[in-house]
């Protein structure tokens, strides 16, 4: 299976720097793991491969362990580091017969960059055999992106005057800590990505260096307050909502306009019937609410 997800992603194993392995740390199952990984990954390479398990750190979190160690390895390839395995001390005697191809980190390590890009593979195995492994690569340099001048517009917003003070002052640190940051990206973030509380504030800036000024400034930051509020509800509030009517039409029963009459209780409804509503829905087999059914009398 190994050797199969190597050949499709036409990848070479010893070019492959770390492993993110299964491992559940039982004596049997790791050394099922490493007798398999011997058979691809070739002997006298040049730097052992690193393998980690995240295991050890979270737990085994049976389904969503695959998806995890996935994660973990995309991070690690992205940061450029090398993970290690907490409580490390002794190997697995079948590492240790492998030491020239394989070893286990203590703690993190830098992860430098070699004559090729950086590449994990990944190992997930079920009960069930349904067994995985996924090779991911280091995605190619982005060119430089061609700045675009200002003015920005950085629009936030905060659900009391002391959070949205903090939140000014938090951005303004931010931008001032990482001077690296394109200030259009940021405006874009500020705008499309975050929620809209009812207390605004807005600052119009030339360039970064100008945001941290006008972020410093109360003479230059806009507020202003709306009664509407894009955030997230509470957890228990229920939003009120006229009643609405469940059309269910039969089998051969529906035609164009049926559901014309129908409340909504979306933007624009304003909780008022439509032209043309009818009166309440009735229920099954015609039956309307508060109207007592008559019962059919057995013969």
């Amino acid at each position: 299976m190994i050797d199969a997800a190597l050949a499709v992603a036409d990848v070479k194993p010893e070019t492959v720097g770390y492993v993110e392995c299964h491992a559940t740390g039982t004596g049997l199952g790791d050394a099922i793991e490493l007798t398999a990984m011997n058979k691809v990954f070739p002997a006298g390479r040049d730097t052992p491969c690193v393998l980690g398990s995240l295991k050890p750190s979270i737990g085994h979190l049976d389904r969503a362990s695959g998806v995890t160690g996935l994660i973990r390895a995309t991070l690690a390839v992205r940061e450029h580091v090398l993970p290690g395995t907490p409580n490390f001390e002794t190997p697995n005697p079948a590492l240790a017969a492998a030491g020239d191809r394989f070893t286990v980190l203590s703690g993190h390590r830098p992860w430098p960059q070699g004559p090729h890009p950086r590449r994990a593979g990944v190992s997930s195995f079920g009960l069930g055999g349904t067994n995985a492994h996924v090779v991911l690569e280091e995605a190619p340099p982005r060119p430089p992106l061609p700045s675009r001048p200002g003015p920005h517009v950085l629009a936030f917003s905060a659900a009391d005057p002391a959070a949205l003070e903090a939140l000014t002052v938090r951005l303004r640190d931010h931008l001032a800590a990482h001077p690296e940051l394109r200030l259009a990206d940021v405006a874009h973030t500020l705008q499309q990505s975050r929620g809209r509380f009812a207390l605004r504030r807005a600052v119009v800036c030339r360039d970064l260096p100008d945001a941290v000024a006008a972020l410093s400034d109360p003479r230059r930051l806009l507020d202003g307050e709306t009664s509407r509020s894009d955030a997230p509800r509470a957890a228990g509030r229920r939003r009120r909502c006229p009643r609405r009517l469940v059309v269910r039409p039969r089998l051969g029963d529906g035609r164009p306009g049926r559901a014309a009459g129908a409340r909504g209780c979306g933007p624009g409804d304003g909780g008022t019937p439509r032209a043309g509503a009818a009166g309440p829905a009735r229920g099954p087999r015609g039956h309307r609410p508060g109207r007592r059914r008559r019962r059919r009398r057995p013969r």
